[in-house]
């Protein structure tokens, strides 16, 4: 009730209120609303662009819009949402991992390579990024490159037990045992024991 007060009161927080207001739907299960409150709060930065005093960044928002719609099983919608959050900002990493899973859903592995291996190249130091990127290589045979991408995110993140067990599986595909069994074995000293 105070968000809604807060969208249709004097309208100086109209903006951020509506794109909460649609976060607290998506929350409740009620997509519809969501997306028509994060919609609403598209219009009202599109029509504001020229006004803005600070900046919000479209591409959250049609992600976020992108994410309700996946959420409800829309997913030309949530596709179209996050294409347009790349139109926005062709950098943004998070719209690129999205693109990638709905294409997967779509069992188009094509174009989640394409998809997680362009936010892997914008954000290197996002290492669960890497990590889907490099499983990824993995299932669809690229054992080589799969095998770079893991080696990566151990430079990165050489505590994270996962690059390791990827570069394993990648080294011992390429029957490079020796080597297998070293990342085996980094992934053992460094993977969490129940």
């Amino acid at each position: 009730r105070a968000l809604a007060v807060a969208v249709f009161g004097d309208g100086q927080h109209e903006l951020l209120c509506r794109f909460e207001r649609g976060e607290a739907f998506y929350l409740m299960g009620d997509a519809d609303r969501a997306a028509a409150q994060i919609q609403a709060a598209l219009a009202e930065m599109r029509k504001a662009d020229n006004d803005a005093v600070v900046y919000r960044s479209k591409a959250y928002y049609e992600l976020a819009l992108g994410v309700v719609h996946e959420s409800a099983g829309r997913h030309d919608e949530a596709v179209a949402a996050f294409g347009r959050a790349l139109q926005e900002d062709l950098s943004y990493h998070p719209a690129h991992r999205r693109m990638a899973r709905l294409a997967l859903a779509r069992s188009d592995t094509a174009a989640a390579v394409a998809s997680l291996a362009l936010g892997a190249a914008i954000d290197g130091a996002d290492a669960a990024l890497r990590h889907e990127y490099a499983l990824l290589l993995l299932l669809t045979r690229e054992h080589a490159a799969a095998a770079e991408q893991a080696r990566m995110l151990i430079t990165a993140e050489p505590y994270f037990a996962g690059g390791f067990a990827v570069l394993g599986r990648a080294l011992d595909a390429q029957n490079d045992t020796a080597a297998a069994l070293e990342a085996y074995e980094a992934y053992l000293v460094r993977a969490y024991r129940a």
